[in-house]
C-alpha cells in the first residue's frame, strides 16, 4: 500500500503479487493487486483480480462497486449496472 500511495508502481505490483501468491484465499490480495494494475492500465488484468476478490468474497459490496467502476471505465455498461 505504501509503494502503491508513493506512486512506485513496480514495488507495490511487485509485494501486490507476493501477497497473493502468499494467500490466494484471500479477496483483499487480489483486491490489492486489481488496484495496482488499475494504476497501471492494464484493466483486463485489473478486472480479473477484482473478479477472483468477487468470487472469493461475493457479497463484499465494495469489491463490486470497485469492479463496477471498471467496467463503466471500459464503457460495458450493463455489466456495470450489474455489479
Amino acid at each position: 500500500a505504501k509503494s502503491l500511495a508513493q506512486g512506485d508502481l513496480a514495488t507495490a505490483l511487485a509485494a501486490a503479487d507476493r501477497g497473493v501468491t502468499a494467500a490466494p484465499l484471500s479477496a483483499q490480495a487480489y483486491e490489492t493487486r486489481a488496484a495496482v494494475h488499475h494504476k497501471l492500465g492494464a484493466l483486463d488484468a485489473a478486472f480479473a483480480d477484482f473478479s477472483q476478490a468477487i468470487a472469493l468474497d461475493p457479497r463484499n459490496a465494495r469489491l463490486l462497486n470497485n469492479r463496477g467502476f471498471l467496467q463503466l471505465s471500459r464503457q460495458a455498461f450493463e455489466p456495470a449496472l450489474a455489479d
